[in-house]
């Protein structure tokens, strides 16, 4: 099953923080567009919960998403439409217990999975921009993100 998303823009947030609070704080702006980005995410155990995916550009990596999106567990393609060709990076985890924050132990570690692009899942801390960055042409681009376990 596949979500589409057209031209929200969030409120800031930090990823793992509560990207539920910023996909029900989006607002809603039209953009100069083009393109589209279809985000698969991959190692989805189960399909209880919510996968929870933040789509940023260099300016708000990791702070402030282009777009937030939430979708059943079960659902496993997200589809931007509308989106102006440049550089992007994707953050994503499974919200399992669907509490709307990204679970970690008492040292930070997150406990439910989650990944980047191009890097998959971080070692030591989030990806960087150079290690999570793709290009989205205008003629559109698919991308594919690995959930650690």
């Amino acid at each position: 099953m596949e979500s589409t998303v057209k031209a929200p823009r969030s409120s800031t947030l930090v990823f793992g923080a509560t990207l539920l609070a910023a996909v029900s704080a989006a607002t809603f702006a039209t953009a100069a567009a083009a393109a589209e980005l279809e985000v698969s995410v991959g190692n989805v155990r189960g399909e209880q919960g919510m996968l929870m995916l933040a789509l940023y550009d260099s300016a708000g990596y990791r702070s402030s998403p282009v777009r937030a999106v939430a979708q059943r567990a079960g659902d496993s393609v997200f589809r931007f439409v509308d989106l102006p060709e440049g550089e992007y990076a994707v953050a994503v985890y499974h919200d399992r217990n669907g509490n709307g924050k990204l679970d970690a132990n008492l040292l930070g570690v997150p406990t439910e999975p989650y990944g980047f692009s191009l890097r998959g899942a971080a070692g030591l801390g989030a990806p960087t921009w150079p290690e999570a960055r793709f290009d989205v042409p205008a003629g559109g681009a698919r991308i594919g993100v690995t959930l650690s376990n």
